[in-house]
């Protein structure tokens, strides 16, 4: 007869796979998301001030980074497994950003934008907190969430023509990161 394991025996992972079973929105992988980000990672010390700062330069570089790696996996018309493991990786990114800025995780579907400049508008998020790092200049939170949702929309857009839900995506980007 096998045995009941207690919460507290349960890895995180466990959990999390119970805890969504049945059902996983946005809203909790946003409440999800910053558990897997670790701001420890630096390897010098850091003014409280500026952690704030270097965490959405770190999330907005993870976003152009992985975006070269997806548009890489597009162009050599890579499986439509490793476009939707890099869709993961962009979506871990902005998910904290989101939290971070304490902007909404939503499409723009207002607008139809062209191929190709989704890169334009992360590159613009990188230059807006590059600013907020050498100069001080405190970023325009309506700007931010504009280009972010731009961004998002068109990744969801990418997501539906793989035939993959963003949300499953979502969470089989945190089962990855929790193992």
């Amino acid at each position: 007869m096998g045995t009941i394991q207690t919460r507290n025996e349960m890895t995180s992972l466990e959990i999390f796979q119970q805890k969504y079973k049945n059902s996983f929105t946005v809203k909790d992988y946003l409440s999800e998301v910053g558990r897997t980000f670790h701001p420890k990672y630096w390897s010098y010390e850091v003014p409280i001030q500026l952690q704030h700062v270097l965490d959405n330069v770190h999330c907005i570089m993870g976003v152009v980074d992985e975006l070269a790696e997806f548009y890489e996996c597009v162009l050599n018309d890579e499986s439509d497994e490793k476009q939707v493991r890099e869709c993961g990786d962009i979506f871990w990114y902005l998910g904290n950003y989101c939290n971070f800025m304490e902007i909404a995780f939503e499409p723009d579907w207002t607008q139809d934008h062209e191929h190709g400049e989704y890169i334009y508008w992360f590159e613009k998020l990188l230059g807006i907190h590059k600013k907020e790092l050498a100069y001080g200049k405190v970023p325009d939170k309506k700007v931010c969430t504009e280009l972010v949702q731009y961004g998002i929309a068109y990744l969801y857009r990418h997501c539906m023509r793989l035939n993959s839900k963003p949300e499953e995506i979502m969470k089989m980007n945190l089962i990855f990161r929790k193992k």
